[in-house]
This record gives structure tokens, C-alpha cells and sequence, in this order.
């Protein structure tokens, strides 16, 4: 069973650890639990264990998406999907959500489309050196 809610106080290090196996730009503890008012962070847990994160920045004007990470034994079971899902229900009103991706990143690439975003810029060597594929997704 997936469930996906507000990280809550104390849960900083087991972000930071998720993002630290998943991702090569990985959040500190200390810049999660002193993260801005404005950035909304979830945890996704599969039969109550930590498995997934997601970090997004939402403005009175559009949400952008900073984060993703789901642990590599735990992929392909709808985490990251569910963790999608519940952001849009928080963007309550926002127009449209932004995200970059790393150009060789397939399957966050496939996952991306399959929930309605589409390519609308690129950055050039936003990834040390790889480009990143700006993507847009509009929510109402």
C-alpha cells in the first residue's frame, strides 16, 4: 500500500538519505527541514516504509517541480505516480507546473508524458553538462 503525505518534523535525514541514493544533486537534512514556506515536500511510504520523495516550489502563479526520487527496489510500483498525483491536488487553482529533466533521463521522461507534460524549452548544460529539458504541464 502506498501512502503519500506532508514530510512531517524529524523526517529531514530520511529525505535527505532518499535523495542521496537516487539523485546526483541530492538535499541536505539541513536544507530540507530549512527549506522556504513555499516549498512543499512529500513522502511516499510503501507498507510504511520511507520510499519516495518529492519537492516542489508553488508560487501564487505556477508550482515548479524541484525534486523526484523513489529508492531503486521500490520503482515501478506507482510511487512516484502517487507522489505526482498528490501535488496536483495541492496546487489547488495553479495554473500550470514547470520541471527540468535531464535529457537522457528516459524513464522520468516517459513518466512526465504520460501525466500531460510536454517539452517546451531546453537548458543548456544544466547538468554538468548535459541539457535539461524544460517541461510543462498545464493543471487548469
Amino acid at each position: 500500500m502506498i501512502e503519500v503525505r506532508p514530510l512531517r518534523e524529524g523526517e529531514a535525514l530520511a529525505a535527505s538519505e532518499i535523495e542521496k541514493e537516487c539523485l546526483s544533486t541530492a538535499w541536505s537534512e539541513g536544507q530540507i527541514r530549512d527549506r522556504s514556506p513555499e516549498t512543499v515536500y512529500l513522502l511516499a511510504l510503501v507498507d510504511g516504509i520511507p520510499a519516495g520523495i518529492l519537492s516542489a516550489s508553488l508560487s501564487l502563479y505556477d508550482g515548479e517541480l524541484l525534486n523526484i526520487a523513489v529508492l531503486p527496489d521500490l520503482r515501478g510500483r506507482g510511487v512516484a505516480q502517487a507522489l505526482l498525483e498528490e501535488l496536483y491536488t495541492r496546487m489547488q487553482g495553479l495554473p500550470e507546473l514547470f520541471l527540468e529533466v535531464a535529457e537522457s533521463n528516459l524513464p522520468a521522461q516517459r513518466l512526465y508524458e504520460k501525466n500531460g507534460f510536454s517539452v517546451v524549452g531546453r537548458r543548456k548544460g544544466f547538468y554538468g553538462g548535459e541539457d535539461a529539458l524544460v517541461m510543462r504541464k498545464q493543471i487548469c
